[in-house]
């Protein structure tokens, strides 16, 4: 198990400049971006310009990106469900209500096959046919089931 810092629980100051960061720190603030962006790969800057925000280097933030993902899954296992749900009541609804289904389910398809990568879903043993006679949010739900 991972001997970084519990970056759920770590909250950014907001009385330092992000430059004088932490580590931790730096990566505690991440870490709300992607709770945020619902998957590392939607957050809104590019790892360079997140490079700027905190004054580190692009491969700096990949790293910490990497970090956030291991530590997650070291500490995702018991809460997975928990999560998954935060993510579609969170991203995906967002996504939803701004007209963009697809972007919605693709959304919730990457972070399903993360958890499948950590090990902490098995895969769907059927496929979910898409006919269009369900709604995005049954489809999502479907998609996730793996009983």
């Amino acid at each position: 198990m991972s001997t970084e810092p519990n970056y759920r629980s770590l909250s950014p100051p907001t009385d330092k400049d992000r430059a004088d960061y932490s580590y931790a720190e730096r990566r505690a603030e991440l870490y709300d971006l992607v709770e945020k962006a619902g998957h590392y790969r939607q957050i809104e800057q590019s790892q360079t310009e997140l490079g700027r925000r905190f004054s580190v280097s692009q491969q700096t933030i990949a790293k910490d990106l990497k970090r956030i993902r291991e530590w997650k899954a070291d500490h995702l296992g018991d809460t997975a469900e928990a999560e998954l749900n935060t993510l579609k009541t969170n991203a995906v609804q967002h996504l939803l209500d701004n007209g963009d289904p697809d972007e919605a389910y693709y959304l919730m398809r990457k972070h399903y096959e993360t958890l499948m990568d950590a090990g902490i879903k098995e895969s769907a043993s059927e496929e979910v046919d898409v006919s269009g006679e369900l709604s995005v949010v049954e489809l999502l739900s479907k998609g996730t089931d793996t009983e």
